[in-house]
């Protein structure tokens, strides 16, 4: 037998824009969409170059729980700060500032609250950081 080879479709980069981050290519865009995603609204894909992980972020979201996706074969929602500017507009500062939180390990002083994952699940402190440390090790893998 032949081995199995996995094959990645090349990313349409039509209307979407090109942003280097320590180093790797990354290519987001903003769309408007509602009842069919994640969030309702104007919101951002992130995406690798080697499609390994995706981000998804919502620009109109409540400003008191904020909510970023995380997905490599699941998605993970983990509690994050606001990274656009008070007007609701992200700029590619913003863009590398939210890619850079993301890709961040929790340490013994931070920690990234998971909010749930799939499946549904609400992660205490400790599951939240041993969650989020294997997933940051899964996409350093397929870097």
């Amino acid at each position: 037998m032949f081995p199995r080879k996995t094959f990645i479709m090349a990313i349409n980069k039509k209307g979407k824009r090109k942003i280097i981050v320590d180093f790797k290519t990354y290519f987001w865009w903003v769309f408007y969409e509602y009842d069919q995603t994640t969030f309702d609204g104007n919101q951002i894909t992130i995406i690798a170059e080697n499609q390994s992980f995706s981000i998804h972020y919502g620009l109109e979201q409540n400003s008191e729980k904020r909510i970023a996706v995380l997905r490599l074969n699941g998605g993970v929602f983990v509690e994050c700060p606001k990274f656009e500017n008070d007007s609701g507009i992200i700029t590619p500062s913003g863009i590398s500032e939210l890619i850079k939180w993301i890709l961040t390990k929790p340490s013994n002083n931070t920690i990234k609250k998971v909010v749930y994952s799939y499946p549904k699940k609400v992660l205490n402190e400790s599951e939240s950081n041993i969650l989020y440390n294997t997933i940051l090790e899964e996409i350093a893998k397929k870097a």
